[in-house]
């Protein structure tokens, strides 16, 4: 491990520290963004159950309720700025997969040509306190130095494997330093 780079359990404190006054809120939550993508509207009960399954104010509650299980990986999709911000902690803890195809969203998302609409995931990256973006920069230097290649989604897997960090020309190493360093 790199002088760079926090042991897990140090980040795993840095997680909790800097999400725990995070709360859903009126926010669309993991349960209400599964009803989303299977096409219920709105107003139907289905939907209206899923909303309220929701926990809404302690994040570690979806934690330990997705414990042993593997999280629907487009749910994150459907959710609005306050879901993602609700969920990511819990991704980052459980050092799941889904949440690199949140950075490369907000990625995507942050270099698009001008007058595009950026969308939700461009609108994560400026919700992230600083703490919360320091969180992601030594959680990512930690996944870059420790995890094996098959957690990385397999469109960047050969980038992070090689160490290079990149993909199609992109440092994803220099856009963490740029944009959550500490």
């Amino acid at each position: 491990m790199s002088s760079f780079t926090k042991s897990w359990p140090e980040i795993e404190a840095l997680i909790h520290a800097a999400f725990k006054n995070v709360r859903l809120g009126d926010g669309i939550g993991y349960h209400e963004a599964g009803a989303m993508d299977d096409y219920n509207p709105p107003d139907s009960p289905i939907y209206l159950a899923a909303r309220a399954r929701d926990e809404r104010n302690d994040w570690t509650h979806l934690l330990h309720e997705l414990d042993g299980t593997e999280p629907d990986p487009s749910r994150h999709c459907f959710m609005d700025v306050q879901g993602l911000l609700y969920f990511l902690p819990v991704l980052l803890l459980r050092q799941d997969w889904i949440v690199n195809s949140i950075l490369h969203f907000c990625i995507s998302e942050f270099y698009q040509r001008e007058g595009y609409n950026r969308g939700t995931y461009f609108d994560l990256l400026n919700a992230l306190t600083t703490e919360q973006k320091n969180c992601l920069y030594y959680f990512y230097l930690h996944q870059f130095e420790t995890r094996h290649p098959d957690f990385w989604e397999e469109d960047l897997n050969a980038e992070f494997a090689t160490g290079e960090f990149t993909m199609k020309g992109f440092d994803y190493r220099e856009f963490l330093t740029l944009h959550f360093a500490p």
